[in-house]
């Protein structure tokens, strides 16, 4: 049986802060998964809990269980996120959703069009949690 893919939505996409963590990795391609998620952006980093009602966009990759393992660390499992197995158009994948019994409540801004990348960037790099074209257009890099 084929392991399964590793969903990312956040600052492990390529051309994100934490990209480097999956050095190695196959890029499967780009993905968007079903409307039963609810994607926030929180500070430096989204985060996504199910159930939801909205869909999340994002990339597949092939990892290895080291990857797999050094990622679980990042994602500081088990207590901010948690893992999850999903089915997406590529097959099934793992996903970091936010884990309800830590001390991390349900916050930041909500992102109904379930992207993080169009949450713009202030000149010091920060995501700036505002959506929208008018703001889009005032804060772009």
């Amino acid at each position: 049986m084929r392991r399964p893919a590793l969903f990312v939505y956040g600052t492990l996409r390529r051309g994100e802060p934490a990209q480097h963590l999956l050095a190695g990795a196959d890029y499967l391609g780009a993905v968007v998964i079903s409307r039963r998620f609810d994607l926030r952006a929180l500070a430096r980093y989204p985060m996504a809990w199910s159930p939801g009602r909205h869909a999340v966009a994002g990339e597949c990759y092939r990892v290895s269980p080291l990857t797999l393992r050094r990622v679980d660390r990042f994602e500081q499992i088990p207590w901010a996120y948690r893992r999850r197995l999903i089915r997406t158009l590529l097959g099934w994948a793992w996903i970091y959703l936010g884990h309800d019994g830590a001390d991390l409540p349900r916050r930041g801004r909500r992102l109904p069009h379930g992207l993080w990348r169009s949450v713009p960037r202030t000149h010091e790099g920060r995501r700036v949690c505002r959506t929208g074209l008018a703001a889009a257009r005032r804060y772009r890099d």
